[in-house]
């Protein structure tokens, strides 16, 4: 069975305790091409790759963090691979340090891996617990970038400080604090990449915790096969009690991998060189999917993927999240779609371009795709989404002047090719030269967040369609 795009899927356990792989009328052969086992009921189910040989659980309280919630018990707990004791579930600790440096980059200056932590406001007050996850780690070979994303009066960096005051000089010299203006969670990362050294990327939110052993398990990987170009691990979810708390990936990640069962975790491991090649985060994603638009970005390339054993990390739920968001909910996997515009067809296009004319309108959110296509101008989608707010307002004008400029700016003709058509067809319909459909008409007609538009999407297909 085909998921839809965007769509995490949380597989649940069969009756003989293993996990389901794949979709329904799977063959054997799809079924080992993605790293899973067949069955004698011709069953697919993932293979278990947990070593948790190399964790232990800290008797010391003052070295515990907080795994669990309120109320858990000892079998939930272990179901998101913490320790329980005393009535409390807490991350487990690594045994020994690892120092592995595979030959590829054993003349390399600097570290193998560069962790970057984006941070904003609220993040403060659990940033201390990732950070503790990252010197915690068994492998040593890695350096740290917090990026404080304009937080008010520098909550982040002052969180920070605090934190890496109380480390060995060895450990506190590995980490670097830098203050930006706001720019959101892709900006950040980006801002964070760009001022590290390492030859490998590793995203890490600021309100989650790294797995004790994950960078040893991607050295180790890296010692036997260098031309390995991105790295990734299952993920646990805690915070809240959850149905699936356990992310299974996919043994081989390739596109269609991630478009029939949704994203990586944030937390994976990608060379420097993926993040160059595809421009790193979109910052015009405006409404969250930045990761998901990313990973697929450099699934495109074709790049050489390893799953490694264990857990990447685990992954904060929280009771409010932005997937709640109205906006999220209608417009966060169009924009997805217009940036990967080339794996759809036209018609699903027009009619995200559509939902998006319909719901950006006037949004609290606009001012930051006037952000994006400053910083990232190569962006088509960005340029068109601005354009269309400002048709959405009756400025048609300088819908115009952003549509020109745009299409001399992104000029990325071959990603870009189907959303250059469409600005193109948009240029041409507002032109002074052409009698312009009216597209405010269209707008005021629209009633934002509700899930009624169909007056307004009828009315902007017939101006699309105009000669």
């Amino acid at each position: 069975m085909k998921l839809e795009l965007g769509t995490h899927t949380f597989l649940k356990k069969r009756n003989s305790g293993s996990l389901e792989c794949g979709y329904l009328g799977i063959t054997k052969l799809e079924c080992t091409l993605l790293g899973c086992s067949f069955n004698s009921d011709l069953s697919c189910s993932h293979v278990t790759t947990d070593n948790p040989s190399y964790f232990s659980c800290s008797s010391n309280l003052s070295e515990r963090s907080d795994c669990g919630y309120p109320g858990i018990s000892e079998d939930a707990c272990s179901e998101l691979s913490c320790c329980f004791q005393d009535s409390a579930c807490f991350f487990p600790k690594a045994d020994e340090r690892v120092e592995i440096v595979p030959s590829r980059f054993k003349e390399a200056k600097g570290p193998l891996f560069s962790i970057v932590v984006a941070c904003y406001g609220d993040d403060a007050n659990l940033i201390s617990n990732a950070l503790r996850s990252i010197t915690s780690q068994s492998y040593t070979l890695w350096e740290a970038v917090v990026v404080d994303d304009g937080s008010p009066e520098q909550t982040c960096v002052k969180a920070s400080r605090e934190f890496i005051s109380d480390l060995s000089k060895s450990d506190s010299r590995k980490f670097s604090v830098v203050f930006k203006e706001n720019g959101f969670i892709a900006d950040a990362r980006n801002y964070g990449i760009a001022r590290s050294r390492g030859k490998y990327i590793l995203p890490v939110d600021a309100d989650d915790y790294l797995s004790p052993n994950f960078l040893a398990e991607a050295a180790r990987a890296l010692q036997h096969d260098n031309d390995i170009e991105l790295i990734y691990s299952d993920q646990v979810f805690f915070g809240i009690s959850s149905s699936a708390p356990r992310w299974h990936l996919w043994q081989n990640m390739r596109l269609q991998s991630a478009l029939k069962r949704g994203p990586l975790p944030v937390t994976t491991i990608y060379t420097r060189d993926l993040w160059t090649l595809v421009g790193g985060y979109k910052i015009d994603m405006i409404f969250g999917n930045e990761d998901y638009n990313y990973w697929l970005d450099i699934l495109s390339t074709f790049p050489k993927t390893k799953k490694i054993p264990g857990i990447s990390s685990w992954y904060r739920l929280k009771a409010v999240s932005m997937h709640e968001e109205t906006e999220y909910k209608v417009l966060a996997l169009p924009m997805l779609r217009m940036h990967q515009a080339a794996l759809f067809s036209h018609d699903q296009i027009e009619a995200d371009l559509v939902q998006i004319f319909c719901y950006l309108h006037n949004s609290r959110h606009v001012h930051r795709l006037k952000y994006a296509i400053k910083r990232q101008p190569e962006s088509c989608p960005g340029w068109l989404w601005y354009a269309i707010n400002e048709l959405s307002v009756g400025n048609v004008k300088v819908a115009r002047e952003i549509i020109s400029a745009g299409l001399t700016q992104c000029n990325n003709a071959l990603k870009y090719y189907v959303i250059r058509q469409f600005m193109e067809k948009l240029l041409y319909l507002i032109s002074e030269r052409t009698p312009s459909c009216s597209f405010y008409k269209a707008a005021v007609t629209c009633r934002k967040f509700t899930s009624e538009c169909s007056t307004c999407e009828k009315q902007f297909k017939m101006c699309l369609k105009a000669d």
